[in-house]
């Protein structure tokens, strides 16, 4: 599996949005375990003056759990990423940059190795409406990050802003190698893949010849 790491303003969803993907991929029949220390996450292991949250890391990844949730600022889970359990994991941050910046500083790493071990950032934000939304997913490619998805205005109306989410960029091919190993179905990988300009411009020129044949059968039945 691929490790991501949700990154948020304060009051951007961030635990909310964890807890839709953790319950959602519970019921698709995973196990998820879920390490938490604010009793946000129902039924998540939650630390004692006994037992620290990096310790209740360590216990989650022997129990060998198809997915571990947890927010990257109560302990290292990027390890147990590196480690080869996926993660989905919270931080507080402005933007994915800053956060992969503060988890280094934090835990006394570089940021590749917070890249390395969460390739995949979702990140949160607050629009000038109001609303909580998806801003972008960028992936981390040797030095930088690529920006995969990103939420496109496109209009107004009223105070709401209108826009879609686009996918502008592939996934690499090291992030589909893993998704393979992982046993995602061909035909699943193929969805995730960003459609060619050509097949775009095709399918957008075929749209604007029917609409000129049908236009041009409109005026004969029009003459008749």
């Amino acid at each position: 599996g691929i490790s991501l790491l949700i990154v948020g303003k304060s009051g951007t969803g961030k635990t909310t949005f964890l807890r839709y993907l953790l319950n959602g991929l519970s019921k698709q029949g995973l196990d998820v375990l879920a390490v938490d220390d604010r009793s946000e996450l129902p039924g998540a292991l939650m630390p004692s003056d006994k037992v620290s949250t990096d310790q209740l890391v360590k216990y989650a990844m022997g129990l060998n759990p198809d997915v571990i949730g947890c927010n990257i600022e109560n302990c290292p889970v990027y390890k147990a990423s590196l480690q080869g359990w996926p993660v989905i994991s919270i931080t507080t941050a402005d933007d994915p940059e800053e956060a992969v910046l503060q988890a280094s500083s934090l835990f006394g790493c570089s940021s590749a190795r917070i890249f390395r071990a969460f390739p995949i950032l979702v990140s949160l934000r607050i629009f000038s409406d109001g609303q909580i939304r998806i801003a972008r997913i960028p992936e981390y490619l040797t030095s930088e990050l690529k920006t995969i998805w990103e939420y496109q205005i496109n209009g107004r109306k009223g105070a709401r802003l209108l826009g879609e989410h686009h996918q502008v960029a592939d996934l690499s091919d090291r992030i589909f190698s893993r998704m393979r190993l992982s046993g995602i179905l061909p035909e699943d990988a193929e969805k995730l893949k960003k459609e060619p300009e050509a097949n775009v411009e095709r399918d957008s020129d075929r749209a604007a010849g029917s609409r000129s044949a049908a236009q041009g059968n409109q005026k004969e039945r029009t003459d008749l």
